[in-house]
């Protein structure tokens, strides 16, 4: 697979992982190779002469799930443990699949389904994008808890992701007191090889000008072009196509087969823009994406309580929308892979 060696998270974690065999909570920037990081690892827990599950690879999302077993897939070639995708809409794992990837939702299906029947064999679970699946606001979250509590008690974890809030922190601890941190200070949670630019408009017609002149003039590769609003997807694309752009759009308003579709195309290189909300942001590593735009600033909800209210009126909460560092910084690390060369744009509009 062209690897001549380990990078610094790669490393860190498989020593941790695999010879101290402790619990890891591990960030390190977009791009840095933590899917191999934790891919190996689980390769490493396999016992050949158990037909039966032993690994769980979580992720937040299904195409997540297919990417990662994807690499797994190559690193598995020579070595042939058996393997299961859980998700829905997929084939079902055979029960002697010892290795299992999906989402904590399908996984959780497939037990109370009776399609995964002994548990008793796991010996560690991996949560990749953890901090996106183990917040107290996630509908993971849920399945986690309930996957947790079926599993035996010495089951060994590790919590991959390019960034922890204190919140998913806070809840990983609760599982697995004595982790083992590698922790990026906040200036190194972007990679050096991304460069950083934003405009600010008046409007959502001239931010739309601006990105066509984006995609017209800068693109070099692949642009990927994150919304904030699932439903404002059709008249961007609309829009891109109008100033005979071709582009292609992806979200959870589509089909699983529209979504499949459109992401191949992209990454197939049929088409070279793909406009879509936060469910690509986090790690997806498709090659030769030269320009991230972000069609306005990715915010995410706060709730503040009046300090003047009383009584029933405590009740009363201002919802106010801040800039999401984390999210941009997983959008941001679309482009910059492994000390590629990249740029993010940012088109903020004006008060909003």
């Amino acid at each position: 697979m062209n690897f001549s060696r380990p990078s610094t998270i790669q490393e860190k974690s498989i020593t941790i992982l695999n010879d101290e065999k402790k619990d890891l909570i591990a960030q390190s920037q977009n791009g840095a190779g933590k899917t191999v990081a934790f891919i190996v690892p689980m390769l490493l827990h396999v016992n050949p002469q158990i037909q039966s599950p032993q690994i769980i690879c979580i992720c937040p999302t299904r195409e997540l799930v297919m990417q990662n077993y994807d690499v797994f897939s190559k690193l598995n070639s020579h070595l042939n443990f058996t393997s299961g995708i859980c998700l829905k809409d997929h084939d079902h794992p055979s029960k002697n699949s010892q290795i299992l990837f999906g989402t904590a939702a399908s996984i959780v299906f497939q037990i109370n389904s009776k399609v995964i029947t002994d548990l008793s064999k796991i010996n560690f679970i991996v949560f990749d994008e953890a901090d996106a699946i183990l917040s107290k606001s996630s509908a993971h979250i849920k399945h986690v808890n309930a996957l947790i509590e079926k599993v035996p008690n010495d089951v060994q974890y590790a919590y991959f992701s390019a960034t922890f809030s204190n919140a998913s922190l806070e809840l990983i601890k609760k599982t697995s007191p004595n982790a083992i941190s590698i922790r990026l200070k906040q200036k190194e949670e972007c990679p050096p090889s991304i460069q950083h630019w934003y405009t600010v408009v008046t409007d959502k017609s001239e931010g739309m000008n601006v990105v066509v002149e984006l995609v017209k003039n800068v693109r070099r590769g692949k642009t990927l072009i994150f919304i904030r609003n699932k439903k404002k997807i059709d008249f961007l694309c609309d829009f891109l196509k109008a100033n005979k752009i071709q582009c292609e759009k992806f979200s959870s308003e589509l089909s699983k087969d529209e979504c499949e579709n459109a992401f191949n195309a992209f990454k197939s290189n049929k088409v070279n823009v793909l406009v879509t909300t936060d469910m690509l942001s986090r790690g997806i590593d498709i090659p030769n994406i030269s320009i991230v735009i972000n069609f306005q600033v990715p915010t995410k909800p706060t709730i503040s309580f009046s300090k003047q209210a009383k009584g029933k009126d405590k009740k009363k909460k201002d919802k106010k929308n801040l800039p999401d560092i984390d999210t941009y910084l997983h959008r941001a690390g679309r482009v910059g892979r492994f000390g590629r060369f990249g740029i993010c744009f940012t088109v903020a509009i004006d008060n909003q």
